[in-house]
């Protein structure tokens, strides 16, 4: 799971609450799931193992390098990751500073994400049968596989992408290609290109193998022009590769013989 959010460590909206809900339960039928976001200013990682291998994500015109912590995520015996990197995950919002709009370098954050997503498996020795990424910081996983990491180690792993929000895309300035380490050749053949600038969510969809998102309902609306923010003819387009999936909830956490926010149990 590659993710820019999952409770109790970050949590933004219901894409938080599905990360690990997903992977817990998918854990419990004996999948090895293993969950990877940044690590935030939030994040207290006192309580973390770290790995004595840092890590070096190949970005833009050469390398940086992170720390890696992991963790377990609660009630479960789910392995948890954090891509500790000051300058790009040290603040204080996810996605931006309180209510304003994005932080400026938020391509260069998280095309370090799903690239680190990567690195951090052959750190780990572990090649995924499926790398399941979520809404548009995580949408460079797909990508990914299907460029730098297709004749490598993850040849045969697939690509799964959820949509939990389509109005937010990951549009960027079209320069912050060079990020990502790909060229204008696939800026026009990976589905980066739109109205002369790089969309993230686009390119996930283009190039996952699969794509999901939280309801059957959704799965419809989201393939008309009323809402599909721009994206509804590439839906219709993969529309054969597209499910909705009913989103479900912690049936432990949400227990109403056990709640102890409810009056009587």
């Amino acid at each position: 799971m590659v993710s820019s959010e999952a409770v109790p460590y970050a949590k933004a909206g219901g894409l938080g609450d599905v990360v690990s809900a997903l992977s817990k339960e998918l854990k419990n039928r004996d999948h090895d799931v293993r969950i990877v976001i940044p690590r935030y200013y939030s994040i207290d990682p006192s309580n973390f193992e770290s790995l004595d291998t840092p890590l070096g994500v190949p970005m833009g015109f050469g390398e940086l390098w992170a720390k890696i912590y992991r963790s377990t995520l609660p009630g479960s015996q789910v392995p948890f990751f954090f891509i500790d990197h000051e300058v790009l995950f040290g603040r204080d919002g996810i996605y931006a500073p309180g209510t304003s709009g994005g932080y400026p370098d938020n391509a260069k954050r998280f095309t370090m994400l799903c690239r680190g997503a990567f690195q951090l498996c052959k750190t780990l020795n572990w090649v995924p049968d499926i790398i399941h990424s979520h809404d548009w910081p995580a949408a460079l996983t797909p990508v990914y596989l299907y460029t730098w990491e297709r004749d490598g180690l993850f040849s045969k792993t697939a690509g799964v992408f959820t949509i939990h929000n389509l109005g937010h895309q990951g549009i960027f300035p079209k320069g912050d290609i060079h990020y990502t380490q790909l060229n204008w050749e696939h800026y026009y053949t990976s589905g980066f290109e739109f109205h002369d600038k790089v969309n993230f969510l686009q390119a996930g969809l283009k190039n996952a193998d699969l794509i999901t998102t939280v309801s059957p309902t959704y799965a419809e609306e989201i393939q008309t022009a009323e809402q599909g923010f721009q994206m509804d003819g590439l839906l219709r387009r993969r529309s054969g590769d597209l499910f909705g999936v009913l989103n479900g909830i912690d049936y432990h956490h949400w227990d109403p013989e056990s709640d102890p926010h409810i009056a009587i149990n």
